[in-house]
């Protein structure tokens, strides 16, 4: 069943059962037009025949999807894992996760299974963290008598950017919110001219080089932009980090952490990073402990600054080098 026709705009709540609720989404593989709710009379049988006819017709859709998966993938976890999770949602968008003892049928069994893998895996990586994967172990939870023992972290957030300038907030949004919205999203669309991809998963996800240039080059062939695929090279020299680098050493701790709002401690941890012999590059400056994007991001801010003379003091990003 569709949440959509469950969304209240009053303050008055009300229960919905599940046969005051209209609308259905249909037993159908994932298409344009099965995302759409439909009524309940037609497309949800008054039969068990006719439901199991269309349960079995997706159930072979499945395995003949896994079938297509190609050859040299199949050999490849990462790849062949990401045909099987869209095989997976393809075809059990619109099953429900439950249906007995009158359940509501709102959550489909893609997201069930996909939640319950992901908290398995986490549980799993938490004994073997701990040394506790024996039968000790096993029965601990098969008893529940170590449930109240934290082993989960879970975390809330929001990923943004560049949905703030297509989602702005003001007047003009609520008053016309369609034709901003394409307004907006075309304006996105025409300011990228190319594009410029690393050999994805071929550096921490484990892929050979070769297949995933062949994906890419797949996927990526029909597009109407210049595209460039590069392959990473960490000893590859970074005229930004160099530039960043000269003016970030040219300074006093103290000046760096009065005007940037970075602590003394996070000063000094850069400065002694950007004396590592084998760093050349912003991206590895991030990965050294202690360090992380927060603290670049404010360390770059501040010696962006210095072209625009945002201490007063030009001169002193002249001496650097630094401009952009």
């Amino acid at each position: 069943m569709s949440l959509l026709e469950q969304v209240q705009t009053s303050s008055t709540t009300t229960v919905h059962s599940l046969q005051s609720l209209k609308w259905r989404y249909p037993l159908k593989a994932l298409s344009p037009q099965a995302i759409f709710p439909q009524p309940r009379e037609q497309c949800e049988p008054g039969q068990d025949a006719p439901a199991q006819q269309e349960y079995a017709a997706l159930w072979q859709q499945f395995l003949q999807a896994l079938q297509a998966i190609p050859a040299a993938h199949r050999s490849q976890w990462p790849l062949w894992l990401d045909h099987f999770d869209t095989a997976w949602l393809s075809f059990t968008h619109a099953i429900p996760s439950a249906t007995a003892f009158g359940s509501k049928p709102e959550v489909s069994l893609y997201d069930h299974s996909k939640t319950t893998a992901a908290l398995a895996v986490a549980l799993w990586r938490w004994h073997e963290a701990q040394g506790q994967t024996d039968g000790a172990a096993a029965q601990r939870l098969k008893e529940r008598s170590d449930w109240d023992e934290q082993k989960f972290l879970l975390i809330q957030g929001d990923f943004f950017g560049i949905q703030d300038f297509i989602f702005a907030d003001g007047s003009q949004t609520r008053r016309d919110a369609a034709r901003l919205l394409r307004g907006r999203s075309f304006q996105v669309s025409r300011g990228i001219t190319s594009v410029a991809f690393p050999l994805l998963g071929a550096q921490n996800g484990g892929l050979p080089a070769d297949q995933s240039l062949e994906v890419m080059l797949h996927y990526l062939q029909h597009c109407s932009i210049p595209v460039e695929i590069y392959e990473y090279d960490p000893a590859a020299p970074d005229d930004v980090f160099d530039a960043f680098k000269a003016a970030f050493l040219s300074l006093p701790d103290a000046a760096i952490g009065q005007q940037s709002g970075l602590r003394a401690d996070a000063v000094r941890r850069v400065r002694e990073a950007l004396g590592y012999p084998r760093l050349c590059q912003l991206a590895q400056l991030a990965r050294v402990p202690g360090i992380g994007d927060k603290t670049l991001e404010k360390s770059f801010a501040f010696v962006s600054g210095l072209a625009d003379a945002k201490l007063g003091d030009a001169s002193v990003a002249q001496q650097a080098g630094f401009g952009f």
